[in-house]
């Protein structure tokens, strides 16, 4: 029974991860596919220019008198011109936002391919086989004492394993003997 729920919770999981992945990309797939059309549009757009933002810091926007009149710019406007010109930098949080944006999704669907693949592999090449409880290990610790049955089995070519449980409990789960 514990295989089963074992077994139905890593397919849920597997899942999610994979499902959780696919979202991520298709969101970002659709900030891609926003950003490319606002270059599009760009192109397309006819107006006349009245300022350029300038590669250089130091250097000012020199802003014609007859357009400062006929679009009525004021000096205070001239001056937020001249200080969109000056060059922005890209920092460092933005390089590593937009590193997690993309690179947690794509963490997420490699991460679930390679579980998927292994629990798909072992579904289909593994074998199955009767354990039987040979002993009960008890490991004590600072929430009181852990019990992890040691299970024994014998594969295809008769050899026999002891693989003690990874999962432990408060009490005995199983008793020796038991299959």
């Amino acid at each position: 029974m514990f295989e089963l729920i074992e077994t139905v919770m890593t397919a849920i999981d597997t899942s999610f991860l994979i499902i959780l992945g696919l979202v991520f990309v298709v969101i970002g797939g659709f900030f891609i596919a926003d950003h490319i059309s606002w270059i599009l549009k760009g192109r397309k757009v006819k107006a006349r220019i009245i300022a350029v933002r300038a590669s250089i810091a130091k250097q000012t926007i020199k802003i014609d008198s007859s357009l400062r009149h006929k679009y009525q710019i004021n000096e205070e406007q001239t001056s937020f011109v001249n200080e969109m010109a000056k060059p922005k930098k890209t920092g460092v949080k933005e390089k590593i936002g937009s590193l997690m944006f993309f690179g947690i999704p794509f963490l997420f669907i490699i991460i679930s391919s390679y579980f998927t693949y292994d629990y798909l592999s072992l579904r289909s090449n593994g074998i199955e086989t009767t354990a039987n409880v040979v002993a009960i290990s008890a490991q004590s610790g600072e929430d009181g004492t852990s019990y992890y049955a040691v299970f024994s089995f014998r594969d295809l070519t008769n050899r026999t394993y002891e693989v003690t449980d990874r999962f432990g409990s408060s009490s005995p789960s199983y008793r020796k003997g038991e299959n």
